[in-house]
């Protein structure tokens, strides 16, 4: 039977810094929360007490949460920059002034919603994979 190493220690330490720098870089977690010049079609941030709209993007998923209002229902809310763009158009439900409606994600990251209200638009529990 043989025993021993086929590379040197320090290969196989080099090897491991490079896996845990990749595991590091899947891991980050990176947001983007649009500022008032980012919203589109005369949509905003609800404001206090609720979240403001925001999405964060961390191992390849996207998460959104706050809540928008005031703008023109079935047109875009904002455009996501592309890290956090799906490689294709994903629609969820959500909440709208009470009422049901579609949110659409679409894969150059315009963000609308269809249906429902447009006082109350709520983006918390939209996750989806991105692009990366």
């Amino acid at each position: 039977m043989k025993t021993g190493r086929t590379q040197p220690l320090h290969a196989d330490l080099a090897n491991t810094a490079a896996w845990v720098n990749r595991v590091r870089e899947r891991l980050a977690v990176t947001w983007v929360r649009p500022d008032a010049a980012d919203f589109l079609n005369g949509w905003s941030n609800r404001g206090a007490p609720y979240l403001p709209a925001t999405a964060y993007h961390t191992g390849g998923r996207v998460y959104l949460e706050g809540v928008v209002a005031g703008g023109t229902l079935g047109a875009a809310l904002f455009t996501l920059p592309d890290p956090f763009r799906p490689t294709a158009t994903v629609h969820f439900l959500v909440a709208a002034g009470g009422a049901a409606a579609t949110l659409e994600v679409d894969a150059e990251g315009n963000v609308t919603v269809s249906g429902g209200s447009n006082t109350a638009v709520q983006l918390d529990g939209v996750t989806y994979w991105s692009k990366r």
